[in-house]
């Protein structure tokens, strides 16, 4: 959605193609209970994500955007997570900057683009194509 107001003036110097993230449908976590972290702009939207799925959010802990995760702070997530019996997760955004011993301890939800007009990344690799 366009919470911002931004496509009220752009549509009429551009043609405007709208798509949404969606998380991959063969998502293990789908229902289950997740405690959930992000170091993301935006984070109530991956959470959101997540309870739209079906999870049970039973935490959730917020970072600054592009936080470096340390190994003591996802021994910490871990903890907090098995304590109230979910699986960690966290956005692919911030799953590459775990500490490689790390990843294997976090689940990452992996989204996808999905356009409202299925035709329009094709539309957009012509239109980039024709102007090379």
């Amino acid at each position: 959605s366009d919470a911002t107001g931004a496509l009220n003036g752009i549509h009429h110097y551009c043609p405007v193609h709208k798509a949404h993230l969606a998380p991959c449908p063969d998502d293990a976590i789908a229902g289950k209970r997740v405690f959930a972290f992000a170091g993301i702009g935006r984070p109530e939207k991956f959470y959101a994500t997540l309870r739209q799925m079906g999870c049970t959010v039973t935490a959730t802990k917020d970072f600054p955007d592009h936080h470096p995760y340390m190994p003591d702070q996802i021994i910490q997530l871990c903890e907090d997570a098995a304590a109230v019996d979910a699986i960690p997760v966290t956005t692919e955004k911030d799953y590459v900057r775990l500490p490689d011993d790390a990843k294997t301890m976090i689940h990452v939800l992996r989204v996808e683009l999905e356009w409202t007009d299925p035709a329009a990344a094709n539309q957009i690799l012509e239109k980039i194509s024709s102007d090379g």
